[in-house]
């Protein structure tokens, strides 16, 4: 109930006045109420806390200003920690040489100044947004009982349908797309963005009360 009702008040206060701080300070205990959530629900899986946690400090991050190189570098980060969780213990390695590799590629693009740095870093992103929408699809077909692999697969699928929504509201911004798309995109990225959230926060890939993982 307190989840549904912090989403009508997002919905509704983002239609009515989009750039109230209200609004902005309700996005961010939205997003810290799910990782509050997830340490007291999963006190063991604290892969999942650290995801979370960043994920409220990239928001932080991003609210005074949406295109933040540092908040996007962050968030970065929280997909990068998602996918150490989610892949097999064999497997995780290959999650910090990807943050690694994108923060030097970042580095070395500010020197150089080949691209604009926020294509780069969007890029690594997105290629990690994929893999984890990936792993936790095929997670869910092992495990379709679970609700734990049922709520990280279409937690995955609602944040990828807030970074379309994202992308629409940059290119608006820079004109590449019609102006007046800017802010209905803000607005109806948080209508996917919130549930992802909330979904994500149950993820977990810890053992609870003998359920699947």
């Amino acid at each position: 109930m307190i989840w549904a009702a912090i989403y009508i008040l997002i919905v509704f206060i983002g239609i009515a006045f989009p750039s109230s701080d209200t609004l902005t300070i309700i996005k961010l205990l939205s997003v810290l109420l799910c990782s509050f959530y997830s340490i007291v629900a999963f006190r063991k899986d604290h892969l999942l806390h650290l995801a979370m946690i960043i994920t409220f400090v990239a928001d932080c991050l991003l609210a005074g200003d949406n295109i933040s190189m540092i908040g996007l570098m962050v968030f970065f980060m929280a997909q990068c920690v998602h996918l150490y969780r989610l892949l097999d213990p064999i497997k995780r390695k290959f999650a910090p040489y990807l943050l690694i590799t994108g923060y030097l590629i970042v580095a070395v693009d500010l020197l150089l100044n080949i691209i604009p740095p926020i294509y780069v870093i969007c890029t690594f992103y997105a290629i990690t947004l994929l893999l984890n929408l990936l792993i936790s699809r095929q997670r869910y077909k092992l495990h379709p009982q679970s609700l734990y692999a049922f709520c990280g697969f279409w937690g995955f699928i609602l944040f990828a349908c807030c970074d379309l929504c994202t992308d629409i509201s940059y290119f608006s911004l820079i004109e590449l797309f019609p102006a007046f798309l800017y802010m209905p995109a803000n607005v109806i990225a948080w209508v996917f963005y919130y549930p992802s959230q909330v979904l994500l926060s149950h993820s977990t890939t810890v053992q609870r009360n003998n359920v699947s993982k």
